[in-house]
């Protein structure tokens, strides 16, 4: 029992590391705040995507580094299990890299590559939905205006942003 808690805990400080050296802080914080008006999981997957790591170094990131701190972890499996209709185990990783992105060992051999390694996360119109975010968050258009999809989407969609 107390090899297990001791385990978990270097785990999660490898984890907690690896947040902070594989995704150093202007580049994460630059590409968090591109994604500011994309659902939780879309923008989690897609940081993820970016800089090649698993879904938890985000959420590491996140709870060490945002007002959300370990609410972090929760509000993410809900919102994959609502979109998914699947639970994570802790053996899961969504949109898991293929092995030979893995072996590749750098993101320019796989952008040698493009279009044919790209994810549909590469697509996602984050600059649209940042600045209907923004234009929300300052009043100056309505949540119907905003929605370029139906009304109950758009209420799902803002009921998913986070900080």
């Amino acid at each position: 029992m107390e090899e297990e808690s001791e385990v978990k805990a270097q785990e999660d400080e490898a984890n907690l590391f690896a947040s902070h050296f594989l995704m150093p802080r202007e580049a994460f914080e630059s590409e968090w705040s591109e994604t500011y008006g994309l659902p939780f999981v879309d923008r989690v997957l897609k940081v993820k995507k970016i800089f090649q790591v698993s879904y938890k170094t985000v959420l590491y990131r996140l709870a060490t580094e945002t007002d959300l701190g370990d609410s972090v972890w929760g509000m993410f499996y809900g919102q994959y299990k609502r979109r998914t209709g699947k639970s994570l185990t802790p053996i899961d990783e969504p949109n898991p890299l293929l092995p030979e992105e893995f072996q590749a060992g750098c993101p320019e051999m796989l952008r040698s590559r493009e279009p044919d390694s790209l994810s549909p996360y590469a697509f996602v119109e984050d600059r649209l939905s940042r600045l209907v975010r923004l234009a929300l968050e300052r009043s100056e258009i309505t949540l119907s205006r905003g929605a370029r999809l139906d009304l109950e989407s758009m209420r799902d969609r803002v009921a998913s942003w986070v900080k």
